[in-house]
């Protein structure tokens, strides 16, 4: 964004000499600086502005995608929501699952990989 900075360091405007008449209206230093300004943040309000709305449709994005995953994880079984949530909730490994779970490390993966394509096949058909 740009960056508004007043001088004050102007010399002043002689209102009253030849040609300040109604069609050569003078304007002095200062309030062409203070016009410059004005320009330049209503343009860094636009920007702002447009950077808004295009972050709020993102997040109406992501709000959108959460609610689908979770009406497609409501539907699936208890068990499956336990795996997924470990390895992906709360980021821990195979191992550390199939413990959790009491399952083997092999039943892990294959319930995560069931879970994956029963997803991809619900988002799929809905978009």
């Amino acid at each position: 964004k740009s960056l508004v900075r007043l001088e004050d360091n102007f010399t002043a405007v002689n209102y009253g000499s030849a040609g300040g008449g109604l069609g050569g209206i003078k304007t002095s230093p200062q309030e062409k600086a203070v016009d410059k300004a004005f320009l330049i943040l209503e343009r860094n309000l636009e920007d702002v502005n447009a950077e808004i709305l295009l972050i709020e449709e993102q997040i109406s994005n992501i709000e959108a995608e959460n609610s689908d995953m979770e009406y497609i994880l409501k539907g699936m079984r208890r068990e499956h929501r336990e795996v997924m949530e470990a390895l992906y909730k709360y980021e821990r490994g195979a191992v550390k699952t199939s413990i959790d779970c009491n399952m083997d490390r092999a039943t892990i993966y294959r319930k995560k990989n069931k879970v994956i394509k029963e997803t991809m096949r619900w988002l799929n058909f809905y978009n």
